[in-house]
Order: C-alpha cells, then sequence, then structure tokens
C-alpha cells in the first residue's frame, strides 16, 4: 500500500482503519498524526512523522490479531474492488481480514470498460486464493452492480468482451453480492493505493499480505510440520 497523497485519500484510509480497529483498538492512536492532515484548517505536508505512522500502521495491519487463519466450517468472503489502475481483494471470515492482496493494472487492462475491471477483479481473487475458494461456496462483494445481475445469466447474455473473464470464474462456486462503496472501505482503499507498477512486473501481484507469513513458531518446528505433511497421503 502506498502513502496517501491528498486529503481524500486520508479519508478513505481512515475508513479501512475504523474497520478494522475493532480488532486492535490502539490502531486509530497510531494513525492520529495522519488523521489530522484531513482537517479542513490543515495544510497537507507529509513529512518523516507520517511516513513512521504510516509505516507502524502497515505493520500492525498485516499481523495478529487484525489477521486471522482459514477455518474450514466458517463461510468465506472475499471483497474485490478495482480502480483505474490497480485490483485489490481481501479474504474474509466472519468480518475478520485473512489476507489481502493487490496488482496493477497493465497497460492494456487500464483501457477495459468499469465492469471488466470489476470482473477482473474477481478472477484475480478467485485464482489467487484458489486454495481457499475452489470446491466451496464463495460470497464475493462488488461494488460494481451490474455485475450481481450479469454473473446470474447464461454466460451467452453477457457482454462480448466481458465473456471471456467470466468463463474463468466459471471453475468456483461464487456468488456476487452488490455491496456500497461506503461498506467496502478495505478494498476500495487498497485498489487505490496500490504499489506503482514496473515495466518488468508482468501480471504478478504488487503486494500480498497473510497471517501464514508471521507465524512465530521456532525453525525446527516448522521442518517438522513440513516434513509430517509431505508424510501424509491427504496433506
Amino acid at each position: 500500500m502506498s502513502p496517501p497523497q491528498d486529503k481524500a485519500a486520508v479519508e478513505r484510509l481512515r475508513g479501512t482503519v475504523n474497520y478494522l480497529s475493532r480488532f486492535l483498538p490502539n490502531l486509530s492512536d497510531v494513525m492520529r498524526l495522519i488523521y489530522d492532515l484531513a482537517r479542513p484548517s490543515s495544510a497537507w505536508t507529509w513529512d518523516a512523522v507520517h511516513e513512521e505512522a504510516f509505516a507502524k500502521m502497515k505493520c500492525l495491519l498485516t499481523q495478529a490479531p487484525v489477521l486471522a487463519y482459514f477455518n474450514a466450517t466458517k463461510s468465506l468472503t472475499i471483497q474485490c474492488d478495482a480502480s483505474g489502475e490497480g485490483l485489490a481483494a481481501l479474504l474474509l471470515q466472519d468480518g475478520h481480514p485473512l489476507a489481502y492482496a493487490g496488482r496493477g493494472l497493465s497497460e492494456a487492462e487500464s483501457r477495459y470498460a468499469t465492469v471488466e475491471k470489476e470482473m477482473l477483479g474477481i478472477v484475480f481473487a478467485l485464482e489467487k486464493w484458489h486454495q481457499y475458494t475452489f470446491g466451496r461456496p464463495v460470497i464475493l462483494c462488488s461494488g460494481h452492480k451490474p455485475l450481481e445481475s450479469i454473473t446470474k445469466k447464461p454466460l451467452d447474455r453477457a457482454p462480448k468482451r466481458l465473456q471471456g473473464i467470466l468463463m474463468l470464474a466459471l471453475a468456483y462456486n461464487v456468488e456476487v453480492r452488490y455491496r456500497r462503496g461506503k461498506e467496502m472501505h478495505l478494498a476500495d482503499t487498497l485498489s487505490r493505493a496500490h504499489l506503482p507498477r514496473t515495466p518488468d512486473c508482468g501480471q504478478r501481484e504488487f503486494e500480498t499480505i497473510s497471517a501464514l507469513s508471521y507465524l512465530i513458531m521456532p525453525e525446527d518446528k516448522v521442518e517438522e510440520i513440513r516434513r509430517q505433511t509431505n508424510e501424509d497421503v491427504s496433506l
């Protein structure tokens, strides 16, 4: 996630932090200096103290208790959003984040129609988290209302340019539901604050954060789990 560039971006970031603060009560305190920039009477000056607060905020958002572990017995929800230049997705259970992912759009993708970008974001999320989404019902929340009805129609009834992207989603049991933008704080903020795209990045995502990356466990224990997993037929 890149730092906010103006007061409007700070307000979007505030919505994200307010949503996640229920899992980490002191999150708002960390962001206080940045929130002050959004005041009408404040001049926009992003300096070292704001950069430090932003870095600390990102660190807090990417570890427990903000991130949770996947539970196979609970329903799975994904929030998706596409901006003019980036895609973002959030994996959730019971409203609790499990993982974030996002990537920039290629030059060709940036010229897609809005509905195509939004559907591309859905496919990106489903494929990114294939190990969680394949073979089970998934509720997918999108801020683009037409997709809710388009995905319920036969494929040949969809716009021609959209059919190819829709076909990629047919491998999954997904129900697309419309959510207003103000209810999509996390995905909306991440799609607008994606990291800069570089010419050699191809289609890879710019930033993926998962609770599995922050396991606090001795290396010998990790090796034991890896060995036992390799020897177990089901796993």
